[in-house]
């Protein structure tokens, strides 16, 4: 059966699942369920015979999610929305992570800027309208600021 989910992300975010996923005819995204985030999802459903509907926020960025699932009775629970979201965010910084620091290692450059915005492009997300620059870069930043302490720690 092909359940369908609506709820409420920040415009980066949506971007980055819709440009991560197929995306069908209906702007609906459709997750496989061996993806990550459709075993997330196959993970907090739960049994519930009176679904309750998700109140969209005005004004906010709408990411619908289709996904498929063999029992007729399990549904995404409404009050599970902001962790998946939150899931949604470390899956995106994640990737900016991975993907920057592929790129940052083996240049000599010091400056990972044009990275990190080569990374937003790619998705389609716009610096400094859909997400802040700064926050972008800061991601990047916190996780060098990371690997340095441990790398002092431990010599």
């Amino acid at each position: 059966m092909i359940k369908k989910v609506e709820f409420a992300v920040p415009p980066h975010l949506k971007k980055f699942i819709e440009g991560t996923y197929l995306t069908t005819e209906k702007g609906y995204v459709k997750i496989g369920k061996r993806s990550e985030l459709g075993r997330l999802i196959q993970f907090v459903q739960k049994v519930d015979p009176y679904p309750k509907r998700y109140k969209l926020p005005d004004n906010a960025s709408i990411i619908k999610i289709q996904y498929y699932d063999e029992s007729y009775s399990t549904y995404f629970p409404v009050e599970k929305t902001k962790e998946l979201c939150e899931l949604i965010d470390a899956e995106f910084r994640r990737e900016l992570i991975c993907e920057v620091r592929s790129v940052h290692e083996y240049s000599r450059a010091v400056d990972y800027t044009p990275f990190v915005r080569r990374f937003l492009d790619r998705y389609g997300i716009i610096p400094d309208v859909d997400i802040e620059m700064e926050t972008a870069r800061k991601i990047y930043r916190d996780y060098l600021a990371k690997i340095s302490r441990n790398f002092h720690k431990n010599f």
